[in-house]
């Protein structure tokens, strides 16, 4: 089981990452969607899939150690519950619709004066938390592919907003990073 859930989890992750890929880099916008159609669908399932897997994984891999497990546990946990904490407020203060990747209002203040991207940021916590949480070989590999979904996002949604809030976005991205100060 935790053989399929890993290869389950590598497989959603990069699939999303490939979809934020071609977003940046081709004419084609798979995210963000814009709308509540196949792509925001596709999307949302892959990403419970992704999420699921690495959770699975994590719980399957229990007492498989690469590093001393009180320590890892402790330090992973309190990271994954940081940016759980944060995740969650990013989310709230620009909202469940624009964070599902429907158009909006352009947010600059609270979390976003400090990054660009504070959802992706807390993101990356939680993931890392749960890899070093677990100290699994299978969770690294999923982890790792899961990362590369949410670092390749903000470039995805990058021509989008410079399309949408046009000097505006500029402005912003001139004075404010795309992950942390």
């Amino acid at each position: 089981m935790r053989g399929i859930l890993t290869v389950t989890g590598i497989v959603a992750g990069l699939a999303l990452a490939t979809g934020m890929v071609a977003s940046r880099f081709t004419g084609y916008r798979f995210w963000p969607p814009g709308e509540r159609d196949w792509r925001w669908w596709t999307y949302i399932g892959l990403s419970g899939v992704a999420t699921v897997s690495l959770l699975g994984v994590s719980y399957l891999s229990w007492n498989v150690s690469l590093l001393p497990r009180p320590e890892a546990f402790v330090a992973g946990g309190l990271l994954a519950i940081a940016g759980a904490v944060g995740f969650l407020a990013a989310t709230f203060d620009l909202g469940v619709e624009e964070s599902s990747g429907m158009e909006g209002k352009l947010r600059t203040e609270g979390f976003y004066r400090c990054t660009r991207n504070p959802q992706t940021v807390f993101l990356l916590c939680i993931t890392s938390g749960i890899v070093v949480a677990s100290a699994s070989p299978s969770v690294v590999l999923v982890g790792a592919a899961v990362a590369v979904w949410f670092v390749s996002m903000p470039f995805a949604e990058e021509p989008w907003l410079h399309q949408q809030y046009g000097a505006e976005y500029r402005e912003y991205c001139d004075r404010t990073p795309r992950s942390i100060r």
